[in-house]
């Protein structure tokens, strides 16, 4: 097996906006090189695939890995609330931006982007207060610090559509490829990703600007045995937030996830109503 780099081009690491607000393509390179057949796969993180819509005909998800934590976590302090007033908080999430002004209206959301260090650099060279990341990536990079760190469970920051699994993508029409990837699909992160990029597919769009709207998805595996997605839509800004959730049962599909995702979306839609961007 031979492996090639690439790399998503950098910009500045402080934005004038929420990246996902820009619609930034995070897999072009990599999928533009799959379809070219400079190489036979691409390996993505599932979150920054565009949503179907966006994203070639010609591609298609071959295998999802065990999913990592999806959950978030906060630099610099010990809880949301704990921040000081007025604090300046990093991400470049338009979703966690969302969360976090819904959970905190004085807070000042800074648009960050640039690797893992380049953004923790930016509490000590004091351009922000604090950071809201990726759980997985710390994880990954082991640099996750319990002492200035602290996880968000969902119910205070809902995670991303298919934040923490890794996939493969080949072309369509590769069947050699695409079987030999199908044989190491984990059936449980491919159900949570059917339900949590149902939600987005529907929802996108429904934005007044080109990117993604702020919109989170989380599909959990329960201790009933059962099935659980809790999603929202929200307003940039966090005067609204709308939620919605269903539950399917433990023997659940990737097309009955996909299903119940596209339910969840049309609910969360149908309660925004046309005037939900409105001031934006």
């Amino acid at each position: 097996m031979e492996s090639q780099g690439d790399h998503t081009p950098g910009t500045d690491n402080v934005q004038a906006k929420p990246l996902a607000m820009s619609n930034v393509d995070f897999t072009g390179a990599i999928d533009a090189a799959v379809l070219a057949g400079d190489v036979d796969m691409g390996v993505h993180s599932l979150k920054d695939l565009p949503p179907d819509k966006r994203w070639g005909p010609d591609l298609s998800v071959g295998c999802h890995l065990p999913r990592a934590s999806p959950l978030d976590v906060l630099v610099g302090a010990r809880s949301l609330t704990a921040l000081s007033p007025g604090a300046r908080v990093g991400s470049s999430s338009v979703r966690r931006q969302a969360q976090l002004l819904a959970a905190r209206s004085d807070l000042q959301p800074v648009y960050l982007r640039g690797n893992v260090q380049t953004r923790l650099d930016a509490i000590a060279q004091g351009q922000v207060e604090g950071l809201i990341m990726a759980y997985a990536g710390l994880e990954r990079l082991g640099i996750f610090d319990p002492e200035k760190m602290v996880v968000l469970e969902p119910q205070e920051m809902l995670p991303g559509v298919a934040q923490g699994i890794i996939c493969a993508v080949a072309r369509a029409e590769n069947v050699p490829i695409l079987r030999l990837l199908r044989s190491i699909d984990n059936m449980d992160a491919h159900i949570a990703a059917a339900a949590e990029r149902a939600v987005l597919d529907v929802v996108d769009g429904s934005a007044p600007w080109d990117g993604r709207p702020a919109v989170a998805a989380y599909m959990e595996s329960k201790a009933d045995g059962g099935w659980q997605l809790q999603a929202l839509l929200a307003h940039p800004d966090g005067r609204s937030v709308l939620r919605a959730e269903r539950r399917a049962p433990q023997d659940c599909s990737p097309e009955r996830a996909k299903a119940l995702g596209q339910e969840v979306g049309q609910e969360l839609l149908d309660m925004a109503g046309d005037g939900f961007y409105a001031c934006v």
